[in-house]
């Protein structure tokens, strides 16, 4: 509006980044014992990398979702005394072909429950930092895939999984003689609060290096940019600097009145005020 050249960055929360979606999934799944809606997503997801074994047929999660609700699948100890045991379909003969099928992705279906609970065990035991930080990341660096197809989409996803690999190299540092684990909270509410409020930043608009130009932002979105200026706006809640108050039962204007009519040429006023005085706003 006023011909001031304005510059910043973009950003989105980390959490809303799709890889870090899926893990976060993954590790409420561990925490709810494997809940099979939840379940079913994370197995759905595409960036979640299958096991890989030779001779199987392609995955079929909407077959998937259909015998999990079918045979009553809640959770927990349900995936395995539910699902182990062939696949039948009701109601007349079967193909032998399909029949065939139905139970390749029944085995798939078992296998890759199996191979979540397995991965997500280590971070469930884990006992401190460095050891729940080295669990996240086995887990995300054997169960995510990105696609590195050059699109805007892939870079976003490459940036959020560099961002989150150096978070758990710093939850890794953490002392563990002056930070007791696990925190009040528990673990895993703790990373996904933790997670929540980092921030994934896309990209500069407007130039930051611009002579001239002026940066908004906060602490975290402003590292590493020079400038000539720094203006820090409501530093501490307006406690910096400080605020006195004028004296309620002798207010500024009375001090003032009263200082002139007892003025005397070799002595300071004798009232002094509060909001005017220097050394004491200081």
């Amino acid at each position: 509006e006023y011909g001031i050249p304005a510059a910043g960055r973009t950003g989105v929360p980390l959490a809303s980044a799709p890889p870090v979606q899926l893990l976060l999934r993954m590790l409420e799944s561990s925490e709810q014992d494997f809940p099979r809606r939840t379940v079913i997503e994370i197995l759905s997801s595409p960036y979640r990398r299958m096991r890989e074994e030779e001779q199987r047929p392609a995955p079929r999660p909407d077959l998937w979702d259909l015998w999990t609700r079918e045979r009553m699948v809640i959770g927990g100890g349900d995936w395995e005394a539910r699902l182990d045991g062939p696949s039948r379909r009701g109601g007349g003969e079967e193909d032998p072909e399909e029949a065939e099928e139905r139970e390749a992705q029944r085995r798939m279906l078992l296998a890759e429950v199996r191979a979540l609970r397995e991965g997500l065990r280590p971070v469930r035991e884990a006992k401190g930092y460095r050891e729940f930080a080295g669990a996240v990341r086995a887990l995300l660096l054997r169960d995510l895939s990105l696609e590195d197809d050059g699109t805007r989409e892939a870079e976003r996803d490459r940036r959020a999984c560099a961002d989150l690999l150096d978070l758990l190299d710093d939850i890794g540092r953490i002392p563990a003689q002056e930070v007791p684990w696990p925190p009040p909270e528990g673990a895993l509410p703790w990373f996904s609060n933790l997670l929540s409020q980092q921030r994934l930043f896309l990209g500069e608009r407007g130039g930051m290096r611009v002579p001239g130009a002026v940066v908004a932002g906060d602490l975290e979105s402003l590292r590493g940019v020079t400038a000539d200026r720094i203006l820090f706006l409501s530093v501490n809640e307006e406690n910096v600097p400080a605020q006195l108050e004028e004296d309620p039962l002798l207010p500024d204007e009375e001090r003032g009145e009263l200082n002139r009519l007892l003025r005397r040429p070799d002595l300071p006023d004798p009232l002094p005020l509060r909001r005017r005085n220097a050394s004491e706003e200081k």
